[in-house]
């Protein structure tokens, strides 16, 4: 019977990270932040990864985490990036945070709709639960309703994101043509959240006055992803056609046969925001992509000038010129060249659905050496794999999904961690 090395340091993680208990006016919350120290809320595609590594260690747990996530959603629909449960923002953060007022409960911003995705992962793993699987779907069908009715601007079936903290990626060299100097990390960053509350975080009043807006890849393929989840968990063929529209519209708007990547577009120019990250890659998550282009993606993984480093895939490809290895520790500028857990997980799985074996296990293999080397921190240099960051990071216990699933793989009967 194998062992799972990263099981109980996995453990430890999220015991470190949990938060528990109940506000003034009712809600219980139990959720895991981030990080205790750096990160003490409750971040949505954060929560999304948690639920999905803690159905290795604790399917109850996984429930509750996406529990108390959709206890934040508003009656319209809308769910947001940041969900303050027990600590009102008193740090610098309520400068740059997208709240109007240090005593908002949460940001008006999104993330990535990865939740109904997350959802269905949960439900599998839990067969002493059955009931869970159909509970979220009135909350996640209003999460999707509410992204189609407010963040697609052209018809296109694509949703926009008007910061680029909505996308996750932050500071990526991908937006800094569109937010020609006022990107995540630097001073001018204020100036962009001021004028977001000053719209009101509405797209159409953003797109208006010219503001940050862009159909962002790795979001649309959250929502397809999570619409397909959905269709399933339901039974709903409707949403399933939902799914199909988005991605077809990835296709049709954002993928770049020339240079066989994905690129994200700034609205209203409809101008390609041509750098390649790996949210680039991200459609390959997507089973219902075209091998033809399943292949053009998976060229870029293997090229040694692009993804394919030591430590995994690299936030950036190594050939961009924004591509930085490291990042300041006292002015972090997120998402620029290392390697997040994260990002090998979601091209992993993409990887294994298009029968590019050999492939996965290799990016699986590395990825579990990298965190039995360093821990679970927030990102790693991906040549030399250094670790950086938060030293107690969450959604780096993905990494023990795929320890799980080299093990399954591999025919090996894995010792119970519950």
């Amino acid at each position: 019977m194998a062992p799972l090395t990263l099981a109980e340091p996995a453990r430890r993680i999220f015991h470190r990270n949990h938060v528990a208990g109940r506000t003034a006016d009712g809600f219980e919350y139990r959720f895991h932040c981030p990080d205790a120290v750096k990160f003490p809320a409750q971040f949505s595609w954060d929560s999304c990864w948690h639920a999905i590594a803690l159905t290795r260690l604790d399917p109850e747990a996984a429930r509750a985490e996406l529990r108390t996530l959709m206890q934040a959603q508003r009656p319209d629909g809308f769910l947001p990036h940041t969900i303050f449960w027990h600590l009102p923002v008193l740090t610098t953060r309520r400068f740059f945070y997208s709240i109007y007022a240090r005593s908002d409960r949460a940001t008006q911003t999104i993330q990535p709709p990865f939740e109904a995705f997350a959802w269905e992962l949960a439900a599998q793993a839990s067969p002493d639960d059955p009931a869970f699987a159909g509970e979220g779907v009135a909350a996640l069908r209003a999460r999707h309703d509410w992204l189609e009715r407010e963040r697609d601007a052209d018809g296109s079936g694509l949703l926009c994101v008007i910061s680029p903290d909505e996308s996750g990626l932050d500071a990526s060299p991908k937006f800094d043509s569109a937010m020609r100097g006022r990107r995540a990390g630097r001073p001018g960053f204020l100036l962009h959240v001021h004028g977001l509350r000053r719209d009101g975080f509405d797209m159409r009043r953003v797109l208006a006055r010219g503001g940050f807006c862009v159909q962002e890849v790795l979001v649309n393929t959250a929502h397809a992803l999570s619409l397909r989840a959905l269709a399933r968990l339901s039974g709903d063929g409707s949403l399933a056609a939902r799914a199909a529209r988005v991605e077809r519209a990835l296709i049709e708007h954002l993928w770049h046969e020339r240079a066989g990547l994905f690129f994200d577009r700034a609205l209203p120019s409809q101008t390609p925001l041509a750098v390649s990250t790996w949210a680039s890659l991200a459609p390959l998550a997507l089973p219902t992509l075209p091998r033809e282009i399943a292949d053009r993606l998976v060229a870029h993984l293997r090229d040694p000038s692009a993804y394919a480093l030591p430590w995994g895939v690299p936030s950036t490809a190594a050939y961009e010129p924004g591509f930085r290895r490291r990042t300041s520790e006292r002015f972090p500028s997120y998402w620029r060249g290392p390697t997040w857990i994260v990002t090998n997980w979601l091209v992993h799985r993409g990887l294994e659905q298009h029968g590019y074996q050999e492939d996965a296990n290799r990016l699986a293999q590395r990825t579990v050496e990298l965190v039995q080397r360093s821990g679970f921190r927030e990102y790693y240099d991906p040549i030399d794999g250094t670790p950086s960051g938060s030293a107690g990071f969450g959604m780096s216990t993905l990494a023990l999904d795929l320890e799980y699933r080299l093990l399954e793989r591999s025919g090996e009967v894995v010792a119970s961690v519950a």
